[in-house]
């Protein structure tokens, strides 16, 4: 089954500084919210980053492109077709003593509609700590992904995962998420 995929080079150092240099000149900053069954609220025990939300379509129109082409490949379930929530990315930056506890990002059981997939680009690699970790089903193993700049990370958003504190310089990351639909022409294919 499924867990996660780990591309390497999704995006080269280039393109990711390219990238960098406009989220950051772009971007309005803003402390990152935690969803509670509430409301969505600052709570800097769980979650201290900044945020901002970017379309980068028109700019980096290859990001979609090639995530399309990964995600059908990597992810190939009968009847089903991918649905990236939407253009909009999350650009992230953790500063020194930043983190995100462990969290999930979908539903305990996953229904169509809801989140399916995490996405996680890293844009950069000169910092310590700031690294990703992945619980397994079993939450009995973790994986810890190496950072390097222009990786892909993507994983099934009921896993448990965090971002540990960083202890130097500043770790920057665009995230996504994408959900399924069922594909209208497995229908056709049934009649």
């Amino acid at each position: 089954m499924f867990e996660y995929t780990i591309v390497e080079n999704f995006m080269n150092e280039n393109e990711c500084i390219s990238l960098l240099e406009y989220s950051i000149e772009k971007s309005n900053l803003k402390r990152a919210l935690v969803s509670t069954d509430k409301k969505d609220e600052i709570n800097e025990s769980i979650r201290k980053s900044n945020v901002a939300f970017n379309d980068y379509t028109e700019k980096f129109p290859y990001i979609k492109d090639r995530l399309e082409k990964i995600i059908s490949k990597e992810i190939n379930l009968k009847g089903m077709e991918v649905n990236l929530e939407n253009d909009i990315f999350q650009f992230t930056e953790y500063k020194i003593g930043d983190f995100y506890n462990w969290h999930q990002d979908g539903n305990e059981k996953y229904t169509l509609g809801n989140r399916y997939c995490s996405i996680v680009i890293l844009l950069n690699d000169n910092y310590e700590g700031g690294v990703l970790e992945i619980k397994n089903f079993g939450e009995d193993e973790i994986t810890y992904v190496d950072k390097k700049i222009g990786k892909l990370i993507i994983f099934l958003s009921q896993l448990k995962h965090r971002v540990s504190p960083v202890k130097k310089g500043v770790r920057y990351s665009l995230v996504n998420w994408f959900s399924l639909k069922e594909s209208t022409n497995f229908k056709k294919t049934l009649l």
